[in-house]
């Protein structure tokens, strides 16, 4: 199993530097195997997009908890709102944490196609603050919400978007379509 993809990416897609990787045209992915497409993906999800210079860990040290970044440009406003879609696993001492370290005011509901972020934003009236962090776990059955978020413009209004990704079986090339689009516009 090729883990890092070295044999598996054609070397015109292996950047360097500040470059690691290098998207094809859409033009081109239609024609590029399912393994060089999960490559191109995995390799663009743990590639690090925005550097921070402090994390800060919430919730639990060792599984169910989250990195946020605490750099000044990224740190929780001082009247923080914080929504937590994770339905993967209990959050509730990464709750606490945001509560007691940030202030946050924390609403929790898993996102989904009916329940939007924007429907979120107008149901506690909170329709022109930004969300300062939110959880989502991402699996195949719901990426229409990263679509809809990236539709309605609410992933522009999202400071920390904390994600899980969820997947055994992997539409690669869908997963990436709403990744890239949603990571254009925030």
């Amino acid at each position: 199993m090729d883990k890092n993809c070295v044999a598996t990416l054609p070397k015109k897609y292996m950047g360097e530097g500040s470059l690691p990787l290098i998207i094809p045209p859409e033009s081109e992915m239609s024609s590029l195997s399912v393994d060089v497409i999960a490559c191109l993906y995995h390799r663009y999800v743990t590639t690090i997009q925005t550097q921070c210079a402090f994390i800060d860990r919430l919730g639990d040290i060792k599984r169910n908890g989250w990195n946020i970044c605490g750099d000044p440009a990224y740190l929780p406003s001082i009247s923080c709102n914080a929504f937590l879609s994770n339905d993967v696993f209990q959050e509730n001492k990464f709750s606490a944490d945001l509560k007691s370290r940030y202030g946050c005011e924390v609403k929790k509901a898993p996102l989904s196609i009916g329940n939007s972020l924007q429907s979120w934003k107008n149901k506690f009236n909170l329709t022109n603050d930004v969300v300062d962090i939110l959880t989502f776990s991402v699996s195949i059955s719901n990426l229409a919400v990263i679509d809809a978020m990236v539709k309605d413009n609410s992933i522009s209004q999202v400071r920390q978007l904390l994600m899980q990704l969820q997947s055994r079986t992997c539409d690669c090339w869908r997963l990436y379509q709403s990744l890239t689009a949603a990571s254009r516009i925030a």
